[in-house]
């Protein structure tokens, strides 16, 4: 449960742990290693954007917008990059 608190240390323990530095050196690994999966993340989504929108111009250059449109539709739920891969090779075959 997102709400509750009785799992979590009191804050005594919590400053308790932090004198030996135990607890801060925890937090600021974690902390980065968020950073890192996050960046991650933010770099797939925006490879993946760029994915659809390449495809995309490439079936309005070459089938005309209807088709580009339609192609956008079918492929908003795709994430994979092979998968785009796979269709701009379909496009340009």
């Amino acid at each position: 449960m997102v709400g509750d608190t009785a799992a979590l240390p009191a804050l005594e323990e919590l400053e308790q742990d932090d004198e030996g530095g135990n607890m801060t050196t925890l937090l600021e690994a974690n902390a980065r290693q968020w950073e890192s999966e996050w960046l991650a993340q933010g770099v797939k989504k925006g490879r993946t954007e760029e994915g659809l929108r390449l495809i995309g111009r490439l079936a309005a250059l070459k089938f005309g917008a209807r088709t580009a449109e339609r192609l956008a539709e079918l492929t908003s739920g795709l994430l994979a990059q092979e998968h785009l891969d796979l269709v701009g090779d379909w496009i340009i075959e």
